[in-house]
Order: structure tokens, then C-alpha cells, then sequence
């Protein structure tokens, strides 16, 4: 969606064209050019020009609500969009929060194009909007007998760009109530739920998608009203898998962080899943949580020092010896050996070469490795007392350890070592 704004105290001074949606830490910098505040629920902005929506040209508006409108329309398929577009032009909503309030309702309308002639397609498309659902074997024989009813009991339906559109009712629920912005996921597949009650006994919930800005969280805060909020909690909607951000969860509790602090790190921690290359989503919150149990950070700094180097530490499940980090190793695809030369290798010493300069534990979920170069981070996992005879077996073994095989004392030079 592209609009033109104006700051609507020295308009005339301000002009900026956007395009919507945008992330929110580029929000800040039209609400920097445009002199308005970074965070504000005001009405402070004035809409020059909106090709789309003509009827808001010369509205007040608040630019995180535009930018709300503007997913809402973002995640609408084909149909949906020219029946937002249409309703829209037949309702002429007063103001921005009515138009959000309207991408709730879509299915409130039914849109007839007049240039698809598709009647079978038009008959199932009413009929799921009308009912929600029916049998199948329904569909075709009650489609036209209902949708003919639905026509003789109403008026002429309006006439716009992208075809003749009807409502169903009259009154619809809204969902917006111009301060909190309704849940919808707009590209992400986990989100935060921050939840309490204010100083009414009303029920106050903020949506926040995550991985996203810092910004954004202070945005929900703000609208959230914190200070006027009792015993606020945070919750994880991840698409059926919350489970796999109770660690970091309880950590944030154990801590003892502040609201704002637990919901900063748990969107670090979502950040971090992200950067993890080469692994599916769940073994990148298993490796995270295999780090966070050997590093066992003891406060805040600490605990964002590992999210942030998080994409420094592999995780090979399963592994539990040399000898399987060998075997991992040469059946890896860059790796070309038959299978009958691993016979004749000593893959205990080549293991133990391949990770002598790397720091390296063991552990119940596999082995871990560390392939940065931060002290702090090293000085974590050395201080684990209980896996600490592992890691130091992992930073300095001596050369003879490394090479000496019991049954066979061979040389340890070149290629010759590990035959």
C-alpha cells in the first residue's frame, strides 16, 4: 500500500511516500522524517494522497495503524483482496481503525465478479461464506437453490471496480478497538502472548511475532499500559510446538528478569534459531538447549553472549564417542570413502585430530562443538563441574593421547597415523 504523509501540525513542511507493510525499525525512520513520536497511540499524521483508498485522503491517522492495515491486506489471497477493496468502497469507513476492524469481516461479503462465469465455483464460494461448511454431496444441488433465496430477500447489491458485492449482516463483531492491535501472524510462525489484567478487571493481551525489532516489543508494552498491569505473563504460540521454548523460558524466571527483559531475550533467543544454519528448526532449539545446559549462564550478560554466538556451535545428535564423530564424518556427502576402507582406519586418532584445536564435550543429546573463538563463551563451558574432565580432554590433549593406538603403535606422521 503506498501513501503519502504529512505531519498534521506543520503539514505543510512534511511530506514523506511510503510503501506499507514495513518492519517497525523502519516505522522509526518515517516517524523520525515525519517528526512524530517513535512510540504513540496519537493520531498525529494526516493522509495526502492513497491510491487505494481514496476516501482517507485528508484523514488523521496513526502510522502504526496503517502499517497494520497494510498486512491485513498483505496476507489476502486474490479474492479476498478485491472483496476488502469493494467493501471498502461501498462502506467508506470513517477512520483507519473501522478499515482494520473491516479485514476481519471478509467474510461478512460475498463478491460476484461479472466476468467469471464459473457459476459452479461462485455457487460453493457463497455457500462456505453463508454456512461455513456442508457436505459435499450438497454442494452443487443446494448451491443455486440458496444462493437464488439469498438474492430475492436482499436489495440490489453496489457495483464496484471488481464486481457486484453483498453483506451478509449488518452488524458485524470488531475486533480492533483502536489501542490493541487484534492477533494475526504476518510471516512468522512463533509469537509472544504478553497478558494481564489493568486496574479494571479487564483482560489485556499483546500479540508480538517474533524473531522481530526491539522496537516492536516496546511498542506492545506501551499499548499494553505495563505499569497499570497485575501480574503480567508470557506465553508462546508457536503453531503447536510451545514446548521447544521452555528452556529459555524457565531460565528468563530463574534470572529473575523484568517483563521487558524476559520478552528481549526470548525474542534473542528466537533471532538465534534463525541464524543457525544447516539443521531443521527442532534440532536448532535442541542444539540451543544443549548450549544453554553446558554454558549454564548465570546472569543476563551471559545468557545474551550465548544467543548472540549461538551460531557458532554444531550439535552432531547422536554422537557420543570419537568413534561415531569419525564414522559421521566420512559418511558426511563431501566425503567419498568406500565403505569397506573405514576398516582400516583409526577413527578414534582421526577424530581426536579433527577436533584437537576445537573446543568439544560430549553429551546426552550428542557432541557438541564450539567453532568460535570467544574467551567468555569457553570460560562458561570449562566452569561446568560435572563435564569438566571432558573438556579439557577436547582443549589441550597431548599429541601422544591423540595418536597412540594400545594394540598398534604406529607412526605419527602425515597420513600414516591414522592406518
Amino acid at each position: 500500500m503506498k501513501v503519502t504523509l504529512a505531519n498534521k501540525t506543520i503539514r505543510d513542511t512534511t511530506e514523506i511516500t511510503i510503501s506499507l507493510p514495513e518492519r517497525d525499525s523502519k516505522i522509526s525512520e518515517f516517524a523520525e522524517k515525519l517528526y512524530i513520536p517513535e512510540i504513540s497511540a496519537d493520531k498525529n499524521c494526516v493522509v495526502l494522497q492513497c491510491r487505494k483508498f481514496p476516501f482517507i485522503e485528508g484523514m488523521e491517522v496513526n502510522i502504526d495503524e496503517l502499517n497494520y492495515l497494510a498486512k491485513r491486506i498483505d496476507g489476502f489471497d486474490f479474492y479476498e483482496a478485491e472483496t476488502f477493496y469493494t467493501a471498502a468502497e461501498m462502506e467508506k469507513p470513517d477512520t483507519v481503525e473501522d478499515l482494520i476492524n473491516l479485514s476481519f469481516q471478509i467474510d461478512n461479503y460475498f463478491l460476484i465478479d461479472l466476468n467469471d462465469k464459473d457459476t459452479k465455483k461462485l455457487n460453493r464460494v457463497f455457500l462456505f461464506k453463508k454456512y461455513g461448511s456442508m457436505p459435499v454431496s450438497e454442494l452443487d444441488t443446494a448451491g443455486t437453490e440458496k444462493i437464488n433465496e439469498f438474492f430475492n430477500s436482499r436489495k440490489k447489491g453496489y457495483v464496484g471496480e471488481y464486481g457486484i458485492i453483498f453483506k451478509f449482516k449488518e452488524e458485524a463483531q470488531k475486533l480492533y478497538d483502536g489501542l490493541h492491535f487484534p492477533p494475526y501472524y504476518y510471516g512468522k510462525s512463533s509469537a509472544l502472548l504478553l497478558e494481564g489484567t489493568n486496574e479494571n478487571g479487564q483482560l489485556k493481551m499483546e500479540f508480538i511475532e517474533i524473531p522481530c525489532d526491539n522496537i516492536t516489543i516496546d511498542k506492545a508494552l506501551y499499548h499494553m499500559g505495563l505499569d497499570k498491569i497485575t501480574r503480567p505473563q508470557i506465553s508462546i504460540d508457536n503453531c503447536g510446538e510451545e514446548h521447544i521454548y521452555n528452556k529459555i523460558q524457565r531460565i528468563t524466571e530463574e534470572l529473575s528478569m523484568s517483563i521487558k527483559e524476559k520478552l528481549y531475550t526470548m525474542n534473542l533467543y528466537s533471532k538465534a534459531i534463525e541464524t543457525m544454519p544447516d539443521m531443521g528448526m527442532l534440532s536448532r532449539h535442541k542444539t540451543i538447549e544443549t548450549v544453554l545446559d553446558i554454558c549454564n549462564p548465570q546472569n543476563t550478560e551471559e545468557l545474551t553472549l550465548i544467543l548472540n554466538g549461538a551460531d557458532e556451535f554444531k550439535l552432531y545428535e547422536g554422537v557420543t564417542d570419537y568413534r561415531e564423530y569419525a564414522l559421521n564424518i566420512l559418511d558426511s556427502p563431501e566425503y567419498h570413502f568406500p565403505d569397506d576402507i573405514k576398516a582400516f582406519i583409526r577413527l578414534d586418532a582421526y577424530a581426536r585430530h579433527c577436533l584437537s584445536h576445537k573446543c568439544h564435550l560430549f553429551t546426552e543429546n550428542g557432541l557438541v562443538v564450539y567453532r568460535g573463538s570467544s574467551e567468555n563463551i569457553m570460560n562458561m563451558i570449562e566452569r561446568s563441574n560435572h563435564l569438566e574432565n571432558e573438556i579439557k580432554s577436547g582443549l589441550a590433549e597431548d599429541e601422544g593421547d591423540l595418536y597412540e593406538d594400545p594394540e598398534n603403535d604406529v607412526g605419527s606422521q602425515n597420513m600414516d597415523m591414522f592406518f
